[in-house]
């Protein structure tokens, strides 16, 4: 096992900070814009298509429920 050496001004950071300037900690890779937007694309469509399937369904249990009534 090798021995870590600091400099003085490396020694004042923080922990989380040494261990990503020694390697330890690895820097997660952020997401690209496009990828992203094809994910944010995705949600809204899968939002959309739920909130339609339930507007069907509320309808129809509100048109059950007022044949119940007259009936």
């Amino acid at each position: 096992m090798e021995k870590i050496v600091l400099t003085e001004m490396e020694s004042l950071l923080s922990p989380v900070e040494q261990a990503k300037l020694v390697g330890l900690i690895k820097a997660p890779e952020q997401i690209q814009n496009k990828q992203k937007s094809n994910f944010i694309l995705y949600g809204m469509a899968i939002a959309g298509v739920c909130a339609i399937i339930g507007y069907f369904l509320s309808e129809r249990i509100i048109k059950k429920n007022k044949k119940d009534k007259i009936n």
